[in-house]
């Protein structure tokens, strides 16, 4: 029995070395630690939720363009058929481009028409007043867009009206154009549709409707480049 005595103490202490909890760096016992929560802080209207940060995102900079013999390798921009299509005056033959006209500093009245049109007729002999006093540098065009009409047909309008402007057969592929950019009433005629083509050949629409000589004259004057 006494020889049991001191196994027995030894294995009651081995049982207790086993059962405690070392710290981590000390190698005393750990004290188990309670965690109280935080009380929660109040917010009121002016605390903000988050800080906000402008973000500035700054534009590309751009090299200045090359100057010299590198112009001439720049694309031009092409211009629309009906500015840059070449069409023929009915009444004298000679061929002409409006493009041609504002390139040389006009400003161009583009009127699309057909013979049968009576509101076309009465649109034309207010261009035809509009012309005898108006000033030099707008220069009238009126485009034939009906493809049944012929040249001998619009000659004899413009003789039999006195009418002395520039006359043509318009290609349907131009007419087309127009009507892709400006809208289909702009290829029926009794609507009187005009455009006013300004020399730096940006285009303005005229409102539909027969225009009175003072009319044409107060829209160009309104619509000058600067």
């Amino acid at each position: 029995m006494k020889q049991l005595l001191p196994t027995l103490a030894l294995a009651v202490v081995l049982a207790g070395c086993r059962g405690e909890a070392v710290g981590p760096e000390t190698g005393s016992l750990a004290t188990p630690t309670t965690l109280e929560p935080s009380p929660p802080t109040a917010l009121t209207q002016n605390t903000p939720l988050a800080e906000e940060t402008a973000v500035t995102i700054e534009s590309p900079t751009l090299a200045p363009a090359a100057t010299g013999a590198a112009d001439s390798t720049s694309v031009p921009v092409a211009l629309p058929i009906y500015l840059s299509t070449e069409l023929k005056d009915v009444r004298t033959e000679e061929s002409f481009r409006i493009s041609e006209l504002t390139g040389a500093g006009n400003y161009v009245l583009v009127e699309t028409m057909a013979v049968w049109c009576t509101t076309c007729l009465r649109q034309q002999r207010q261009i035809q007043a509009f012309e005898e006093d108006g000033p030099e540098d707008v220069v009238s065009v009126a485009l034939d867009i009906d493809i049944n009409e012929t040249t001998e047909l619009l000659i004899s309008h413009t003789e039999r009206n006195g009418f002395d402007w520039l006359y043509a057969i318009a290609p349907p592929d131009l007419s087309r154009a127009i009507g892709e950019d400006f809208g289909q009433q702009f290829l029926n005629p009794p609507n009187a549709p005009m455009l006013l083509v300004r020399p730096d050949n940006s285009i303005v629409p005229l409102p539909f409707g027969v225009k009175e000589a003072a009319d044409l004259a107060a829209f160009v004057t309104a619509n000058r480049l600067p």
